[in-house]
């Protein structure tokens, strides 16, 4: 069903075949027996003591933002293009769930359950909208280490990726959409990457469009002066 799908969107939503071509092709690399930190020279080779390394190094490179005080500017905008309070809608949430990646078992269960979790959770998301919080479950990740280069024993060679909770992820689909609703008559048509199904390479199609228009209607033009 998943692979259906996959080959269904090749014409309309292509960065899903291409997303799922190159994990095919290139599969995340795994870790490596023996994981080194050259900075405190610890090793380690069991699962508990990779993570303990891995967190002793991402640790270390950690930078927390600073703290900055923000002032709010007046805004001069008409009031047309305020986003004013909205509230999400159960079918909303209902079809965002129903839309996740069923290849990861998170992901399966929220979508085959969307029907029955859909009022809760719409009735979640509504209130830390209007409320302006955001509950710290929903904030906490998983930190993995991925390899990005040269050898895989030194863990400077990984990065951590946070894996955010899907439910976060459910939200933050619901209030994008209702925001480019709201905005999408205001963005240039040429500025197709933030159009879904649009990329560079709509872009650059629709651009050298644009000169063989532009050649054709000079290469009509007469060379010569007409009496």
């Amino acid at each position: 069903m998943y692979l259906t799908k996959i080959e269904a969107s090749f014409k309309d939503n292509p960065k899903m075949f291409s997303s799922y071509y190159k994990a095919i092709l290139h599969p995340r690399s795994t870790i490596n027996s023996v994981i080194t930190f050259n900075v405190n020279n610890l090793t380690a080779t069991s699962l508990k003591e990779k993570a303990e390394l891995f967190n002793t190094y991402f640790y270390s490179v950690f930078r927390p933002a600073k703290s900055t005080e923000i002032t709010e500017a007046p805004l001069s905008l008409p009031t047309s293009a305020l986003l004013s309070d909205f509230s999400i809608s159960e079918e909303e949430v209902a079809e965002h769930l129903s839309n996740l990646d069923p290849s990861e078992t998170p992901g399966q269960i929220l979508k085959q359950c969307s029907s029955v979790i859909a009022p809760c959770l719409c009735s979640l998301f509504n209130h830390s909208i209007q409320s302006g919080t955001l509950p710290s479950e929903l904030k906490s990740a998983n930190v993995t280490p991925v390899h990005k280069k040269n050898k895989k024993e030194p863990a400077i060679n990984y990065r951590p990726i946070s894996l955010l909770s899907i439910i976060s992820k459910v939200l933050e689909r619901c209030v994008c959409h209702r925001f480019f609703e709201h905005v999408q008559d205001k963005i240039n048509k040429s500025q197709q990457g933030f159009f879904h199904g649009h990329s560079c390479v709509t872009q650059l199609l629709a651009t050298l469009q644009h000169i063989g228009h532009v050649l054709f209607l000079d290469l009509l033009k007469p060379s010569f002066p007409l009496n």
